[in-house]
């Protein structure tokens, strides 16, 4: 069974989904114990099209629980910024039981697709491997 109905844009996802994922990502014990070791408060996501140009720029704002507060359509100063195709993220949302189900060898999976600098993705690995949710 999906969670999430098929949905062509991410503005359009957050338009109708964004309680559903906020709710989501705090329900995911490997998310929000990265968030709080790494005292992220404001997550960056730039959106880009197929040809890499970018269509939408996000955060999450994060308590220090490393909860999501909140998603919004702009960054104002992020912590750390990611970037990834708009259907990369589209295809998350319609594999999020799969993500749920094994969070670890998701975030390798997926990993690789999004974009950032290397000295952020060091830290991000460092703190899934170091953190026992299991």
């Amino acid at each position: 069974m999906k969670m999430f109905k098929q949905y062509n844009s991410i503005d359009d996802l957050l338009k109708y989904e964004k309680v559903t994922i906020i709710n989501e990502f705090n329900q995911q014990p490997l998310y929000y114990k990265i968030v709080k070791a790494l005292g992220l408060t404001e997550i960056g996501i730039t959106v880009l099209d197929n040809d890499d140009r970018i269509i939408g720029s996000y955060a999450s704002y994060n308590g220090s629980d490393g909860k999501v507060i909140d998603i919004v359509p702009y960054q104002k100063s992020p912590n750390i910024i990611a970037s990834a195709k708009e259907m990369v993220l589209l295809g998350m949302i319609q594999n999020a039981e799969m993500i749920k189900a094994h969070p670890k060898s998701s975030f390798f999976k997926y990993g690789p697709y999004f974009k950032m600098r290397k000295k952020d993705y060091l830290t991000l690995l460092n703190a899934v491997m170091r953190i026992n949710i299991f």
